[in-house]
C-alpha cells in the first residue's frame, strides 16, 4: 500500500544572506489502511486506537481529521496513477457516522463507495 507522504520544505538563515533549502519527508501511516470492506471506523475510534497504541493520554482530534484528509487525497491521487490498493477513506466517518464531505470526491461519491460495499447510507435531517 501506498502511504501519503508530506514534504516539508524550509529555509535556514545563515550568517551570509542566503538561505539553505532541506526538505524533510514524513510517511503518515494511520488506523484507517486497516478498514476492512464492510467496515466503517470514525475520527474519534482512530483517536482511541492511537492514544492505545503510543500510550498517550490524548490525541488531538483536529490534527487526526487533518492527517487522515492526507491520507485520503493520497488515496485520491493514487487511484488516479491507476493504483487499486488504496486507503480506503470513504470508510472513515465523521463523529455521529458522517461522510466527510472534505474527502475527495465528495459525498455523493463516498455514497456510492459505501453503498457498494452493503452500507445503507440515509440522508440525515
Amino acid at each position: 500500500m501506498k502511504h501519503p507522504v508530506i514534504i516539508i520544505t524550509y529555509q535556514k538563515f545563515l550568517s551570509t544572506p542566503t538561505f539553505e533549502s532541506r526538505e524533510i519527508v514524513i510517511y503518515v501511516s494511520t488506523p484507517q489502511e486497516k478498514v476492512a470492506n464492510g467496515k466503517l471506523i470514525t475520527i474519534n475510534e482512530i483517536r482511541r486506537i492511537l492514544v492505545r497504541r503510543y500510550g498517550a493520554s490524548i490525541d488531538c482530534p483536529i490534527t487526526t481529521g487533518i492527517f487522515a484528509w492526507v491520507a485520503a487525497r493520497a488515496a485520491d491521487e493514487a487511484a488516479e496513477e491507476g493504483n487499486k490498493n488504496i486507503t480506503p477513506y470513504w470508510r472513515t466517518l465523521k463523529t455521529g457516522e458522517i461522510i466527510n464531505e472534505k474527502n475527495p470526491d465528495g459525498i455523493e461519491i463516498q455514497k456510492k463507495l459505501l453503498e457498494r460495499e452493503g452500507h445503507k447510507v440515509i440522508q440525515k435531517r
